[in-house]
């Protein structure tokens, strides 16, 4: 369940994982299809002659000094039936798998919900107005129009512009924003 590094970049470490030839199992397992989401590396398997489709997650990271010199990325694999706790793979993969295993399939369920909570908040972020509230952290925060300032295009892209009570403004990031309030626990 370690992290296993040695390649130089990135793109070298997909290339490794995406070549079915590297999985030394004399071609019963072979890659069908892949997609990469930031660090997250989706796999569509196929094990022969069963012909179960199954979805693999490697994690990819890069940590200086963890492997030979200038060989810093590495991963760690797990495949749906271990219930990884991360559910951005994309809707293509998941429709593929045939892997009936009641976690694979609880898994690929919480997947669809992920998304669909995903791009519900994120619509409803896009109908925001300058001065209306939306939260961060349990926080009611002010609504800024962007137009005001000068952002890079990756951070209007990634983040909210909020006031706070004290009239300073912050970028709040999309993913962990929300227009709802959160519940009390009462």
């Amino acid at each position: 369940m370690g992290w296993l590094f040695g390649w130089s970049t990135k793109e070298a470490l997909v290339k490794h994982l995406t070549d079915s030839q590297n999985y030394s199992t004399n071609g019963r397992i072979r890659v069908l299809d892949h997609a990469l989401v930031g660090n997250n590396l989706w796999l569509l398997m196929q094990h022969q002659p069963i012909e179960t489709k199954f979805i693999v997650l490697a994690r990819l990271k890069h940590s200086r000094g963890a492997g030979p010199v200038g060989h810093d990325w590495g991963y760690k694999d797990m495949d749906e039936s271990t219930h990884p706790y991360y559910y951005d793979c994309p809707e293509r993969l998941l429709k593929q798998s045939t892997c009936d295993k009641p976690s694979s399939v609880e898994w690929r369920a919480q997947c669809r919900k992920w998304r669909a909570e995903r791009n519900a908040r994120l619509s409803s972020l896009k109908k925001l107005k300058p001065g209306d509230t939306f939260y961060w952290n349990g926080k009611p925060l002010k609504f800024v129009d962007p137009a005001r300032f000068y952002l890079r295009p990756h951070q209007h892209k990634n983040y909210v512009l909020g006031e706070d009570s004290n009239g300073k403004v912050h970028g709040y990031p999309k993913k962990s924003v929300s227009v709802t309030p959160p519940q009390s626990n009462q």
